[in-house]
């Protein structure tokens, strides 16, 4: 092996490279024309997704009955109905709840107590309304709510990725 051999595939690589760079920016090119070819109709499709999730989630709100059981059901691809929200923990005096998990659950306190001396919510939530009641805790705040999410993954993925385009396009046009 020579320089003069390690110049050459050095340039074949750099040549390689040139090309992939090459096709990578018309791909980008091509992606461009097509989001501004596009955008418009997907700003019309997302405001009618908008207009309509909202009249559903309406709807769905004003007839609870319907989704006792089962809580959601799964209509033409979307998922609908009321589920249980994880609720809020309050804890009136983070000390005494301190003391009360050293005394009544002393297995648990390394999990459900936080170095700094504070209550792990985290942990607290996996606890029964009865052990949360014995150390001064009370999980509130429990409503039912709505429940209203695409099966489609992929395209509300894309469909994100089209909204981040989109407001970095207006934050450009507005600079």
């Amino acid at each position: 092996m020579t320089l003069g051999e390690i110049e050459r595939l050095t340039k074949e690589y750099a040549d390689a490279w040139k090309l992939l760079k090459g096709k990578i920016e018309d791909l980008e090119l091509e992606k461009e024309a097509a989001v501004r070819r596009h955008i418009y109709g997907i700003k019309d499709a997302l405001g009618r997704v908008t207009d309509k999730r909202g009249t559903l989630g309406a709807a769905i709100l004003s007839a609870p009955e319907l989704f006792e059981k089962p809580r959601t059901i799964t209509m033409y691809g979307i998922k609908v109905g009321l589920q249980k929200s994880k609720g809020t923990l309050e804890i009136d005096d983070m000390d005494k709840t301190i003391r009360l998990i050293r005394k009544h659950l002393p297995e648990q306190a390394e999990v459900l107590i936080n170095v700094k001396e504070t209550a792990s919510k985290d942990a607290l939530l996996n606890l029964s309304a009865a052990e949360l009641k014995k150390i001064g805790a009370r999980i509130t705040d429990t409503t039912d709510k709505l429940v209203l999410k695409s099966t489609d993954t992929d395209t509300e993925k894309l469909v994100k990725a089209f909204l981040k385009e989109d407001e970095m396009a207006d934050e450009q046009e507005a600079a």
